[in-house]
């Protein structure tokens, strides 16, 4: 709230306000403000309430059912389940942003838990690896209250990982000039010293870690040992032994730690997050580091993600942290209110973060928003920041005058007044702040996203953290933390909807059955018979012509990019002959170790003032292909969309003219029909989520391909990235000198920079294994790949939906066993209970604050008619 005239109280008001204010009441972080949502308006604690009554209900009936009694033991162990709600997969936030920008603080200050993410207050990096804080999880031992499972790389990426490292090594303390090949040889700039010096540190903390000790590494490093592959085997050796000793402990999901008070867990699994000093840490090896524990917050399907500060020079990890980052929901940009309107790396991952996300699932957070000091306050000018200090001033000497008067209530009050007209300016500070931040960030972003621009939020966490540390606060004080909160709102509503309106009727309709055997008949179980040949058969055509289908469309959205492959080819051979080629040796090398990066302001080579990067001039290069193919492959997937709901809609109709023609009788058919078109609208809704999946799956290709969002994870990297190290590594052969004062030693018997000129040559624009042709096959083999992993679920997700059907059907015809006396007795009891069973259904029912129509139905989609595409899509089952 801004400072106003009419907020600006003078002196003799100001006791009348403070009696209006005096009250203050107890923090509570639940009852901060939420989105408007019906999910808020839930009566959570009552539904879960009468969900135990009705569970216990089952459960006092079937407790001592016979082992051998088949539907009573399924009714059993299905109420267990139905004691609570099931809920969907967490929504997963992305805190990122660079060291020192208060990820930190402001998870402490989200969870409300002083220590729980260590802050970089000693100056050293806060946390090195990726930290996941999760909901508390079922089963685990009650008297502990905080856990963690740390979990490490694969093997494939320790490996790399260390061949980077200690790569950085060798080229910052080893690594010959060659000055003999070149001549001008220019000083590196500061900026690049600077970058250099950060890889060989990070890399040397990696080592001295492994080693135990500087002198222990430096015994086993040497250039020729670095050269031959016998000091990075050691290093995997010494990896190998450091996850031995808890082979003991490790689990799938990793290494288990668990505590009563969350700092002591910090203190165990600290080697694990950061260095510590004195103690082996193996933070390097680390994939991610799973906090759980009991939150508001988290207890309502969130999940955070403390992704470590931009800048790692080790480009696996980069990448690594990347890939991790692909797969949240929501993404929380931080950086410092002082630099977050001018800092190139905030803008350019907020751009990144619109590009593959949209603008509404990304938020700009600018931390330390009331770091102000006593010098800007004075700076400030204006109204309203002149009304206040006039006041500050005759506060001033209403201060002098109680103390040479002695009065001591006086003075107390002018004190108060003082810290209030203070605090008065401090907040209008904030306010004009705040509107400058968010107006510079519009602006900056305004264009970048179809759907407008990200929300900008302004938090103090540090004051935060102050605040909740007091037994009491202002209530007009607590923060807001409803933007996370309303995350997984919808997904929850729907969680307790189709438990209430599917589930819960769903299995009394099962104890229906169970009591009544006058109601089955064996018609049931010859149609699940035939359903079953029919599903199998049906599911196995559609999975087989889906996946040609798609493969077709895959082949002519990429044909495009084949045929414009020779104009990339000869756009590649001018950059790579024309520019590449032009430097000089050194700065062609520096590339090479770069791998193909330089950032603006590194390099004082002519040309490079502003930076390079190799693997974006070539992704330039190929841009429009990929975009025609995203363009392409979109408009077939959407022409899919009827395609496949033609598919499943003569699924549909075929069951029915299956059941129809079957030889059962009236009744069992009408129920069967009845049954089956519950199940319709269901196949329409998982088609809906498949389609969407697919709608993210080719944003992230273009992504990936076109580097439009500046990912260290791209798709031209992962192709030049072995070029480059086998084109650095390149060398001549080599002569004996035979005479004169350098007899002995090894030289080239050419020149290096023009060998490796030749050799980049043959890796890059052999037309035999060009580099556009690696790059489109790696592109559509990748792509495919992970689109046919998306119709195996996807079908799997639609067979298991007829599966339950089939599973219906045989439920209603007639066991195929004797039924025991105490059987007997118990499915008179809960035949004697339905009416309270139903009673309870609709009492939940009631509970639900709107009024919604099934999940099934809310689910269903209706796609617009026209083209069905069935001439690359043809369903034809009988």
């Amino acid at each position: 709230m801004a400072a106003s005239s009419d907020l600006i109280l003078p002196f003799d008001e100001f006791p009348e306000y403070l009696k209006a204010n005096r009250y203050k009441v107890k923090y509570d972080s639940t009852s901060e403000p939420k989105f408007e949502h019906p999910w808020w308006d839930l009566p959570k604690c009552e539904i879960d309430r009468k969900l135990q009554e009705f569970t216990q209900r089952i459960l006092d009936i079937t407790g001592t059912s016979p082992e051998d009694d088949k539907e009573l033991q399924h009714l059993k162990k299905t109420a267990n389940s139905l004691s609570q709600v099931e809920r969907s997969t967490a929504v997963k936030v992305a805190l990122v942003g660079a060291q020192g920008a208060g990820k930190s603080l402001l998870t402490n200050a989200i969870f409300g838990c002083d220590g729980l993410s260590i802050t970089g207050a000693d100056g050293a990096a806060c946390t090195s690896v990726i930290i996941r804080y999760a909901n508390y999880p079922p089963g685990l031992d009650e008297m502990k209250k905080f856990f963690a499972q740390v979990r490490f790389l694969s093997p494939r990426i320790q490996e790399t990982m260390i061949n980077e490292f200690a790569k950085s090594y060798y080229r910052y303390n080893e690594d010959e000039d060659d000055s003999e090949d070149e001549e001008n040889l220019r000083p590196a700039s500061a900026a690049q010293e600077e970058i250099d010096r950060r890889a060989k540190d990070t890399a040397e903390d990696f080592f001295i870690t492994f080693f135990g000790s500087r002198q222990n590494f430096l015994e086993c490093w040497s250039p020729s040992a670095y050269k031959s592959g016998e000091f990075t085997s050691i290093c995997q050796l010494k990896c190998e032994a450091a996850l031995a000793r808890y082979n003991d402990k490790m689990t799938s999901q990793g290494i288990p730690f668990s505590a009563n008070d969350h700092k002591d867990l910090i203190v165990q699994i600290k080697p694990f997050l950061t260095k510590v000093k004195g103690e082996i840490c193996l933070w390097p090896l680390v994939d991610q580091v799973t906090i759980r524990f009991k939150h508001p917050l988290l207890d309502q399907g969130v999940e955070v993600l403390d992704v470590p500060g931009w800048g790692d020079r080790n480009t696996m990890r980069a990448r690594h942290a990347e890939e991790v980052k692909d797969t949240v929901d929501s993404e929380l940009i931080l950086a410092d209110t002082i630099r977050i309107a001018t800092d190139d790396t905030v803008i350019n991952n907020a751009h990144a973060a619109m590009t593959l996300r949209g603008a509404e699932h990304v938020k700009i957070v600018a931390t330390k928003i009331d770091s102000i000091n006593a010098n800007q306050l004075e700076q400030c000018n204006g109204n309203p920041y002149d009304q206040i200090k006039d006041l500050i001033r005759v506060a001033d000497e209403q201060e002098r005058i109680s103390e040479e008067e002695d009065e001591i209530l006086a003075r107390v009050n002018v004190s108060k007044y003082k810290l209030y007209l203070n605090r008065l300016l401090e907040k209008q500070k904030i306010e004009d702040r705040k509107k400058e931040i968010d107006n510079q960030l519009a602006v900056k972003l305004q264009g970048r996203s179809s759907n407008g621009t990200p929300e900008v939020f302004h938090a103090s966490a540090f004051y935060y953290m102050q605040l909740i540390k007091r037994d009491k606060i202002m209530f007009s004080e607590q923060p807001a933390l409803k933007y996370l909160f309303s995350l997984p709102a919808e997904k929850n509503l729907k969680d307790y909807v189709f438990h209430i309106n599917i589930l819960i009727p769903s299995f009394i309709e099962k104890i229906a059955r169970t009591t009544k055997d006058s109601d089955r008949d064996a018609g049931f179980r010859d149609l699940a018979d035939e359903f079953d040949e029919y599903r199998e058969d049906f599911m196995q055509n559609l999975l087989s012509q889906s996946k040609d289908a798609f493969d077709d469309i895959s082949d002519k959205s990429t044909e495009r990019l084949r045929t414009e492959s020779k104009a990339y080819k000869c756009q590649v051979e001018r950059i790579v002959k024309k520019q590449w080629f032009q430097m000089k040796g050194p700065t062609f090398k520096k590339l090479l170790n770069m791998k193909g990066v330089i950032l603006k302001g590194v390099s004082k080579a002519q040309g490079l003032e502003n930076g390079c990067n190799w693997n974006k001039q070539l992704s330039d290069v190929m841009a429009s292909g990929f975009r025609r193919w995203y363009m392409k492959h979109f408009t077939s997937m959407k022409d899919m969309r009827p395609a496949l709901s033609q598919a499943l809609d003569q699924a549909h109709l075929n069951t029915i003219g299956k059941i129809e023609s079957s030889s059962a009788n009236l009744v069992v058919v009408e129920k069967a029909k009845k049954k089956w078109a519950d199940f319709r609208p269901r196949m329409e809704a998982k088609l809906k989520v498949f389609m969407t999946k697919i709608d993210k799956l080719e944003k992230y290709f273009l992504c990936m391909a076109t580097m439009e969002d500046g990912r260290e994870n791209n798709l031209m990297s992962k192709v030049t990235d072995s070029i480059y190290d086998a084109v650095a590594s390149a060398s001549p052969a080599t002569r004996t000198i035979t005479t004169g004062k350098n007899k002995g030693k090894q030289v080239c018997v050419s020149a290096r920079f023009p060998f490796q000129k030749e050799y980049m040559m043959k890796l890059v624009l052999n037309e035999e294994n060009h580099l556009v042709d690696a790059v489109i096959k790696r592109f559509q083999g990748q792509f495919d790949r992970r689109m046919h992993s998306l119709l195996k679920e996807h079908f799997q997700d639609i067979n298991d939906l007829m599966k339950n059907f089939s599973d219906w059907l045989r439920e209603q015809s007639p066991i195929d066993y004797t039924i025991h006396p105490m059987g007997e007795s118990i499915r008179e009891s809960l035949e004697e209970q339905m009416d309270t069973f139903k009673s309870i259904s609709e009492e939940l029912k009631g509970l639900l604050p709107i009024k919604v129509k099934q999940e099934d139905e809310t689910a269903s989609t209706s796609f617009q008619s026209g083209d069905t595409c069935m001439e690359c899509l043809r369903f034809s089952f009988a």
